[in-house]
């Protein structure tokens, strides 16, 4: 089901830790109200026909992971998050595959979905890595990303790190980067009270 309950409302602005969410605040996009809901079957053709277009890494469109953006009934972007598997590495969430249609763009759509997703009781407490191209790092960076050196580079990121530089590189001539975005330290956070009660 659809709905449009937006992160820079949740929290009161007279809360405390009310900023703590690494600088974000209402966008255009949120300020019309724009509709999120979970992805369905029927979305999964635009979906692949836009990560083509993006030259993104096709693999892993796993539908029931995705949050889908919706403004004025059209799909206006969209996002997912995965969960790794572990093995002797730290367990963490991936952002990926984070895309808004081109006549959306620039009016807060992507930063919208970023935050709802960034929001989710499966990563607003839990570390969170993504891969993209250099010059899309301040857009995350925004958002408490820090680009992680290679040495740092989780075992579970490893593939996709090694061949999307090498993608990255032919397609848009780009550099590829992997951020990290660390979980908040709940014994030194304290919103972290408040957040879980309101998620």
């Amino acid at each position: 089901m659809a709905h449009s309950s937006l992160y820079c409302r949740v929290v009161p602005a007279n809360a405390r830790g009310a900023q703590r969410n690494y600088g974000f605040s209402c966008t255009k996009a949120e300020k019309q109200q724009l509709e999120f809901r979970q992805a369905k079957p029927q979305d999964l053709p635009d979906i692949k026909r836009m990560v083509r277009k993006e030259r993104m890494n096709p693999l892993g469109l796993s539908i029931e992971r995705f949050l889908v953006a919706e403004g004025s009934g059209q799909l206006m972007g969209f996002g997912q998050l995965q969960q790794q598997p572990t093995a002797s590495d730290v367990q963490f969430m991936e952002l990926r595959t984070l895309i808004v249609r081109d006549k959306a763009r620039g009016q807060g759509v992507g930063t919208a979905i970023m935050k709802k997703l960034l929001a989710t009781p499966a990563a607003a407490h839990t570390d969170v890595y993504l891969t993209t191209i250099s010059r899309s790092m301040p857009f995350y960076q925004r958002a408490g990303f820090q680009e992680v050196d290679r040495q740092h580079i989780p075992r579970a990121l490893w593939f996709e790190a090694l061949a999307g530089t090498l993608a990255a590189f032919l397609a848009v001539q780009a550099r590829l980067v992997v951020m990290k975005r660390t979980a908040p330290d709940p014994k030194h956070d304290p919103s972290t009270r408040d957040e879980k009660r309101l998620l």
